[in-house]
């Protein structure tokens, strides 16, 4: 249960756990790690992001917000992308594509859906980009920065190799069975969402612990932005 509170108390917004954390801290310390205290501090980090206290929120700078808005834009683009790939892996039979070619419109959405997840990418890349090279000329110099560094580039590595197994598998002769080309795609699904989160956690770390100027952060925050509004023209034209 101690796990569980930490994580429980690590989801409660950046604001709260400045102004709050440490008595949240002492007061489970005192009641003890039960089912009922993570329930009510998830409850409580629920409602902290549903309706935020403006006071509170005010412990929060510009820059911060600023750095807690990419961050977040980036854990977005992860599950977007990945609702993209399931988009794409139940429409890629013959029967869609059939479908596709004999109705313009289904179609026509269909590549606009595709057409869309490129531009709200590369959007979101652009605006990332310039925050990438800062944090990496800071690697050396600062610890923090480095290992958040490293964590990136090991769930990018774990995701390649996990890519690789894979093609492996999908290139072995004689074909394995459907079961377990099936068990090998969810396999690689798991570790490409666990990859992705992880870099998306350690994207957000190195944005803290590196020094950001502020054109970089307005710059990353616009492109975020019209990667955010790429996204919901997306979900409107899925067919």
């Amino acid at each position: 249960m101690t796990g569980l509170v930490r994580l429980t108390l690590a989801a409660y917004p950046l604001a709260y756990r400045r102004r709050y954390g440490e008595e949240m801290a002492a007061l489970v310390e005192d009641q003890g790690a039960s089912p009922r205290i993570v329930a009510d501090l998830a409850r409580g980090a629920l409602l902290a992001h549903v309706r935020p206290e403006p006071a509170v929120s005010r412990v929060v700078g510009r820059d911060e917000r600023a750095r807690l808005g990419v961050s977040a834009v980036l854990l977005c683009w992860v599950l977007f992308a990945a609702a993209i790939f399931a988009f794409a892996k139940t429409t890629e039979d013959g029967a869609f594509r059939a479908a596709a070619s004999a109705h313009p419109v289904l179609g026509g959405a269909h590549l606009a859906v595709q057409l869309f997840f490129v531009l709200a990418s590369a959007a979101f890349l652009l605006g990332a980009a310039p925050l990438v090279v800062l944090a990496l000329a800071q690697a050396r110099r600062q610890p923090s920065v480095r290992r958040a560094a490293l964590a990136a580039v090991g769930c990018v590595a774990a995701l390649i190799a996990a890519t690789a197994v894979v093609v492996a598998v999908a290139n072995q002769q004689p074909a394995p069975s459907e079961g377990v080309r099936t068990v090998v795609l969810a396999g690689w699904v798991c570790v490409g969402m666990v990859c992705a989160l992880g870099c998306a956690r350690a994207a957000r770390r190195g944005l803290f612990a590196a020094a950001m100027p502020a054109g970089a952060l307005r710059f990353a925050a616009g492109c975020a932005g019209h990667s955010g509004q790429v996204g919901p023209s997306v979900y409107s034209a899925m067919p």
